[in-house]
């Protein structure tokens, strides 16, 4: 999966899809996906990490060392049919 790094507040990090888009207000950040649906809401603080609200099926990690969360979900791959 083709990944983007993006810096946020606090020495937060995220990890996400290439086509995901991220959005944010102060704290605040919501990640679209590639379909322009949000995967999650979330707001950080130094020490924080608290989730407003999420799809289902998010595929989420978090390195709590490294303060770097890990969004795992990528597009579906359909098969031509013939």
């Amino acid at each position: 999966m083709e990944t983007v790094f993006h810096e946020l507040k606090d020495g937060w990090n995220l990890v996400a899809h290439i086509n995901c888009k991220l959005y944010s207000n102060d704290n605040e950040y919501v990640l679209l996906d590639w379909d322009n649906d949000i995967l999650i809401q979330f707001a950080i603080n130094d020490d924080s990490f608290e989730t407003t609200s999420s799809s289902w099926g998010l595929k989420l990690r978090f390195n709590y060392n490294s303060k770097t969360v890990y969004i795992d979900n990528e597009p579906e791959e359909f098969e031509d049919e013939e």
